[in-house]
């Protein structure tokens, strides 16, 4: 099945989604229905056609960002000691960044740890196209 392909979208870090993103939708047969990565390349908002499904760490900053909590730290897990903001669900979200062949990273925005967790390529997840990141 073409969710078990390996992309080589293996990038995690801040900057990362991006360069994930483009892997995946350059992929043959990727398709909105299947990828995460090619809907968040096609979503058109405000005027705006550059948006990218977020990598592992960005999708932790997205996180924080919707739970309230402060951002740019890398290294600080988000957590669910605030209140989640409106617009974003207590569901998982999928990252661009894979852990294997069948695997990509996703994160709950529901659990008390607000986990990274791997997860099988063709189970559900939500999606929230990202355009950009700063330091």
């Amino acid at each position: 099945s073409n969710q078990s392909k390996l992309s080589g979208a293996n990038e995690t870090g801040i900057g990362g989604g991006y360069k994930n993103s483009l892997k995946i939708v350059a992929q043959k047969d990727n398709v909105d229905a299947t990828s995460a990565a090619v809907l968040a390349r096609n979503y058109i908002a405000g005027g705006k056609s550059d948006w990218f499904l977020p990598s592992k760490l960005e999708l932790n900053e997205l996180c924080k960002y919707a739970r309230n909590q402060e951002t740019g730290d890398t290294s600080v897990p988000c957590d669910s000691k605030e209140t989640l903001r409106e617009g974003f669900a207590g569901m998982k979200y999928w990252s661009s960044s894979e852990d294997s062949a069948p695997g990509a990273w996703g994160q709950r925005f529901n659990f008390m740890q607000q986990e990274q967790v791997a997860d099988y390529k063709g189970s559900t997840g939500y999606v929230r196209p990202v355009r950009a990141f700063k330091q």
